[in-house]
C-alpha cells in the first residue's frame, strides 16, 4: 500500500488528483490542531464497507482519536466516520481520495 507520490497528478472521473491539494490541507489542519492539542493516537480503527469497482476500492471506516488538550488539561477522544479511495497503478495500491468525515460519534 503506497500513498499519493510527491509527483502524482492524473485525471479520474473528470476530477484531477494530485498531492498538492491534499498535502496543503493537512498540514493546514494539522498546525490548527497541534496549536492546542499535543500527544495524539488512534486507536479502535474498523472497516465498515468496501467498494470495489475495477481498479478502484473505496474503504469507510471508522476510528478513535485521542489527543491531549494544553488549555484544559484534559485527554479528549472523538470518533470518526471516514472514508479513502484508492486506485491500482503498476501493480501499486495508491490514496486518490481521503474524503471528508462523514460523522463524529
Amino acid at each position: 500500500m503506497e500513498t499519493i507520490p510527491p509527483n502524482y497528478s492524473r485525471p479520474i472521473d473528470g476530477t484531477i488528483i494530485d498531492y498538492a491539494r491534499p498535502k496543503k490541507l493537512v498540514e493546514k489542519n494539522s498546525t490548527d490542531f497541534f496549536t492546542d492539542h499535543i500527544s495524539c493516537s488512534l486507536s479502535d480503527i474498523k472497516i465498515l464497507s468496501s467498494k470495489i469497482v475495477g481498479n478502484k476500492v473505496t474503504i469507510e471506516y471508522k476510528y478513535t482519536f485521542r489527543a491531549f488538550n494544553k488549555t484544559s488539561f484534559r485527554w479528549e477522544n472523538y470518533g470518526f466516520i471516514q472514508e479513502f479511495t484508492f486506485i491500482k497503478e503498476n501493480g501499486n495500491w495508491k490514496i486518490i481520495t481521503s474524503g471528508d468525515k462523514k460523522a463524529l460519534f
